[in-house]
């Protein structure tokens, strides 16, 4: 079974996919009616055509946002009001709107300054006359109010959440979510083209780059603008600014211009039209101080960014990463301020050493399923709190593992804890990530029947002999599956998503060590290592190709170095001298095979010395292992306390942290 909450399910169903959707959900009725779509006697600002695309995406937005809304409130295991807080309607702080508005207007004082000043337009500003005007036509309020709120709508608020729900880093959702965004303008270069047939078709490719450049530098904006603030409206007005202000003037003198007469459009039922203006020249003097009015804005932006955009509503925790700024001229002069190469949290060896002694050949892969030896390992790690490996003494099982061992005790405990801590379970928890798999380690000999099970649970390197697997109706009526849950696989704190949880059900989530106390010949796991191998083939064939063969490797090399297997009655638990070595069900990444799990004992020290061992504590996942590895793994990772790079999909500590280069 994979990690039993929506998370996984959300990075691959919906992070990747979902987007696509809703963005072809917003552009699409753009095309499906004749009252919507554009032809070349009929521009897409012709009122009649403006007036229907807002109806049609107003309907995309409503759709889309209770599809979200659904995802996250059902699929996700999150509260009606967590929600709203995900889609950013929900606060709303006056005052940060307005500082997300002064932020954008200090970007944009450059054009603020020639408009307003060179150009005399702060009187209409005063006296809201050119806002009226430019509302008054369907133009105006397509750009200004209709365009901002519905693609930030389906942009920002419903593509936004599943990301995060999915636990995409915040990095890569300010740099890639926003690509959604910029892809939606693509469309116009079929409309341009409607209307403009004389234009080359190099030159209306160029526009849509160009549009599609700009529309994405501005998604990045936005995007973390919401990630900061979880302020709807704050992107919206943003929008909307950005929108008024067009692009900045980056080249040329400043030349204002002059309105000629009257606007022509009275009303939305009026076709395009505006108020005609002539251009004056003004001494140079203007077009010094707009440039540099331009670059201060720019330079103020730049330091105002983190701090006008701090907010206690933050979606996620978003790391500023200091910029070196060099003002030499000196070519590849290092800055001293800069950081330049990060050590990693443990040490390292780039490669695994060739082997000494003779090993198996790597097994050919089935037809159709080759490794993948191209993408790179580290990060390719799920993110998970804990993982609890079943002991069924079985070497492989059906696909999905809750389906299988019907009449076994481990199959029971998989089912009862899917129950319990999956999609709609009592302990459902979105931000408590729980790896259950099976593994081909023996019970216990006192675990018999269907009544209790075994199973290790890391990284709290504990050995439990018998796990009661019935789940009672009532939480009081004595020792049971959830007993062991609420004691051990609830996190000690809940995420600060929870926050607006009542505190009853906050209290309900979260872990109660007291209870412990019933699991009395639970063991300790301080000395011995537990070698893990995704071994399921039932589920993809290149793991259940390569499992017994990096088995028997590392079997045949821990013995080399001292190291003792596990007994077949599972009695031998822990001690310096001995080894667990088993196969696992699915863990994710069957295209990096073979996967090998490390998890290094708290108290274990390098092989025959008493210095604390580097690793101790902590799990590593290999990615890619062949025979000719396995013995540089043991002495590397094993004996010597070092990760070997090339192979590192990533880690946890002792206390849950994920761990990476």
């Amino acid at each position: 079974m994979a990690p039993i909450n929506i998370l996984t399910r959300l990075k691959t169903l919906y992070a990747k996919s979902y987007g696509i959707c809703l963005t072809v959900f917003y552009v699409a009725p753009f095309y499906v009616s004749s009252t919507t779509r554009p032809s070349p006697t009929l521009s897409r600002d012709a009122p009649s055509v403006i007036r229907a695309r807002i109806k049609a995406v107003t309907l995309s937005c409503i759709g889309s946002t209770l599809a979200v809304s659904w995802l996250i409130i059902v699929l996700g295991n999150v509260s009606s009001f967590e929600a709203l807080k995900l889609l950013g309607w929900w606060p709303i702080e006056v005052v940060e709107v307005l500082r997300i508005v002064l932020l954008t207007a200090i970007l944009f004082a450059g054009p603020l300054f020639e408009r307003g000043i060179a150009e005399g337009e702060w009187r209409d500003w005063i006296k809201g006359s050119r806002i009226s005007q430019t509302l008054c036509g369907w133009i105006g309020w397509r750009n200004y109010v209709a365009g901002p709120v519905t693609e930030e709508i389906m942009f920002r608020s419903a593509i936004i959440p599943l990301h995060i729900l999915a636990k995409v880093s915040p990095g890569r959702v300010v740099f890639v979510a926003p690509l959604y965004f910029g892809i939606a303008h693509v469309h116009h270069f079929y409309e341009f083209r409607l209307t403009h047939p004389d234009t080359s078709i190099l030159a209306a490719l160029l526009r849509s780059i160009f549009q599609f450049g700009y529309t994405t530098v501005f998604g990045w904006y936005a995007t973390f603008v919401y990630l900061r603030t979880g302020s709807l409206p704050a992107v919206i007005l943003a929008h909307a600014f950005c929108n008024w202000c067009g692009l900045p003037r980056l080249w040329g003198r400043v030349e204002p211009s002059v309105p000629l007469g009257p606007p022509v459009v009275k009303d939305k039922g009026d076709a395009a039209g505006g108020t005609i203006y002539a251009y004056h020249q003004l001494s140079i003097g203007w077009t010094i101080a707009y440039y540099t009015i331009l670059v201060g804005g720019a330079t103020g932006f730049y330091y105002a960014l983190w701090p006008l955009t701090d907010s206690s509503h933050a979606l996620v925790a978003l790391q500023r990463t200091p910029i070196a700024r060099s003002f030499s001229v000196t070519a590849r002069r290092p800055d001293p301020r800069r950081a330049l190469n990060i050590p990693p949290p443990f040490p390292v060896t780039k490669s695994c050493p060739e082997p000494s002694c003779s090993c198996p050949p790597t097994p050919p892969m089935p037809d159709g399923l080759p490794v993948d030896y191209d993408q790179q390992l580290n990060g390719t790690m799920v993110a998970y709190a804990q993982q609890i490996l079943i002991c069924t003494g079985q070497r492989d099982w059906t696909s999905r593992i809750e389906d299988d061992g019907k009449h076994h005790a481990w199959g029971h405990l998989a089912r009862g804890l899917k129950r319990l801590l999956g999609r709609g379970g009592r302990y459902a928890d979105p931000f408590n990530n729980i790896l259950v798999s099976n593994s081909s380690l023996p019970p216990s000999s006192t675990s018999t029947g269907t009544q209790s099970a075994s199973a290790f649970l890391f990284p709290s390197f504990q050995y439990f002999p018998t796990i009661p697997v019935q789940i009672l109706e009532s939480a009081n009526s004595g020792t049971d599956l959830s007993t062991f849950v609420q004691a051990f696989l609830l996190p000690k704190t809940l995420s600060a998503m929870s926050e607006s949880l009542p505190e009853a059900r906050k209290a309900e989530l979260t872990r109660t060590p007291e209870l412990a106390s019933e699991f009395a010949d639970a063991v300790d796991l301080c000395h011995s290592p537990v070698i893990l191998i995704c071994g399921h083939g039932g589920r993809d064939l290149r793991c259940g190709v390569m499992a017994p063969v990096l088995e028997k490797e590392f079997l045949k090399v821990l013995q080399a170095k001292g190291f003792t297997p596990a007994d077949r009655d599972g009695q031998l638990i822990d001690s310096p001298d001995h080894a667990h070595i088993g196969l696992i069900s699915h863990i994710g990444g069957h295209k990096y095979a073979g996967n090998v799990i490390v998890y290094m004992p708290p108290r274990m020290k390098i092989k025959n010395s008493s210095i604390p061992h580097p690793l101790a504590g902590k799990g590593i996942w290999y990615g890619r292992i062949e025979p000719k590895h396995v013995q540089g793994i043991v002495e590397e990772t094993i004996l010597g306390g070092k990760v070997v790079a090339d192979h590192f999909r990533g880690g946890i500590d002792r206390n849950g942290n994920i761990l990476r280069l």
